[in-house]
């Protein structure tokens, strides 16, 4: 019996096994994970923003301040043509009125237009080393530099000095000497084409002495709206004392530029009377006396008190 049930339980796996495939792989257990939705958002576009564009601004070229050059002149090649040429500018002034002299403009005419000028007389361009004027006068009237030109007047054995003072390149003043005046411009040729003198002064003269015998004075004729005064010096003596005469033609010339006073330093001195406080004539009296003149008549002031003594 019991060979038996040993002999059907071997039966039964013999049975069990050959039903069962002799060849398993058991897989291991695999956890799945689902895979998340990524949602795509819309990409973000960089936005640029926008540098303005520049407007190019102009270069800026550098302005060189031109220097004008003076056209070159043509000088005179002889002492005969420098006498032409001074007789042409006695007789015609240079072609302009007061308070131009020569071609030459106070305020106007530069030191360089005015040495270029002197400069074409072959024999009367010498022109003395420039004297700095005192600081203290430059302040009152402006002025820098004092030229002296040696010129030319007719029947002289010497050259006459013409004064010219400059500031800043300028011409400011000009003093033109009596021997050129003579020639040119006497005083009966200015009253006959300028008018009644605007003022006139009248002051002892720089060299006057305290000799009571004698009495030399200077008068100052001004004409305001010409930037021109003429001087003129009188004397007299003993009986004629009180009634000075211009003993020789001593006229002088001076010019000043528009807007400034240089002629104030003539007349600003505590002696320097009106025309009226010293004599009976007036501008106008004056005027229509000598108006008619020649430069070979004296000219004469009556002097109505001896102020001066």
């Amino acid at each position: 019996m019991r060979s038996k049930l040993i002999t059907f339980s071997i039966f039964i796996t013999l049975v069990f096994c050959s039903c069962t495939p002799t060849n398993i792989l058991q897989s291991p257990e695999i956890t799945v994970y689902s895979t998340p939705t990524t949602t795509l958002l819309p990409s973000q576009t960089a936005t640029l923003t926008k540098i303005p564009t520049l407007t190019p601004l102009p270069s800026q070229t550098a302005t060189l301040t031109k220097i004008p050059t003076l056209t070159p002149l043509p000088t005179y090649i002889s002492y005969e043509e420098d006498i032409r040429a001074f007789n042409k500018l006695l007789r015609t002034n240079g072609g302009c009125q007061l308070p131009c002299w020569w071609g030459i403009t106070p305020g106007e005419t530069t030191w360089d237009e005015t040495h270029q000028f002197i400069q074409r007389f072959r024999d009367f361009n010498n022109i003395d080393i420039p004297q700095f004027i005192n600081p203290d006068d430059s302040k009152v009237y402006a002025v820098d530099e004092l030229f002296s030109w040696y010129s030319y007047a007719p029947g002289l054995d010497y050259a006459p000095t013409v004064e010219f003072e400059v500031h800043d390149n300028l011409i400011a003043t000009i003093l033109v000497p009596s021997e050129i005046v003579a020639s040119s411009l006497p005083l009966h040729i200015i009253l006959q084409k300028y008018g009644i003198p605007d003022e006139i002064y009248v002051g002892p003269s720089p060299h006057q002495t305290n000799d009571s015998r004698n009495l030399s004075i200077t008068a100052y004729i001004i004409y305001q709206n010409l930037h021109a005064m003429i001087s003129i010096g009188l004397f007299g003596m003993d009986d004629n004392r009180l009634k000075p005469c211009e003993p020789y033609p001593s006229e002088i010339l001076f010019l000043w530029a528009p807007g400034t006073n240089y002629y104030l330093r003539y007349i600003s001195e505590p002696d320097i009377k009106s025309f009226e406080q010293v004599t009976a004539l007036t501008p106008t009296s004056f005027y229509n006396k000598y108006k008619t003149e020649t430069r070979f008549n004296k000219i004469c002031m009556d002097i109505t008190d001896d102020v001066w003594k």
